[in-house]
């Protein structure tokens, strides 16, 4: 549970990055990075559909016996599972970033899938971009500036991951070249 000063901290921080990215000129560069799902609603429901019928098939042969139940109960427990666990992925995989270069401040967004929202503000002078094989991550992609290190786009394969580094640091060239 947050305590009344970190909630206080994360207003101020939300506070400060919403007055310093409220601005009239448009960024030179801008992305939103979210992850990839492969499943969307309308899959979601044929797929449980197909599974449901698909066990219902053998089920028919058991009609009007006692041996149906014994059966049912473990089939209902194994949808309910499976609409579960595609359900909490599909949840899982609503966290996005927010990328936006100015020529004299980077401002990066983070929400989570609990909703929570991180800020990160940088003057794009100072930011480093970092590119590493950790032993979990291929192409672990980090900026460092602004007295922080954040990660950029760890729901993302390696190479988009590659993709976004490249991109990114031509964007803080253009915007370290601008006068």
């Amino acid at each position: 549970m947050k305590t009344d000063l970190e909630n206080s901290k994360a207003t101020a921080d939300a506070v400060a990055f919403f007055n310093a990215t409220d601005r009239n000129d448009a960024p030179l560069y801008e992305i939103q990075l979210t992850a990839h799902k492969s499943l969307g609603p309308v899959g979601f429901v044929w797929l449980i559909g197909i599974i449901c019928g698909m066990f219902l098939i053998p089920l028919l042969i058991f009609l009007g016996s006692l041996f149906l139940w014994g059966i049912l109960i473990p089939i209902i427990a194994t949808v309910a599972g499976l609409w579960f666990a595609i359900y909490r992925n599909n949840v899982d995989r609503s966290v996005y970033d927010h990328i936006r270069i100015w020529q004299d401040q980077v401002a990066i967004q983070r929400t989570n899938p609990n909703g929570e929202t991180h800020h990160w503000l940088a003057n794009p002078q100072w930011i480093k971009l970092h590119m590493t094989d950790t032993p979990s991550h291929e192409n672990y992609l980090t900026a460092t500036g602004g007295g922080r290190e954040i990660e950029i786009g760890g729901f993302l394969t390696a190479a988009e991951r590659a993709d976004v580094h490249y991109e990114l640091r031509q964007a803080l060239r253009r915007a370290k070249a601008s006068p």
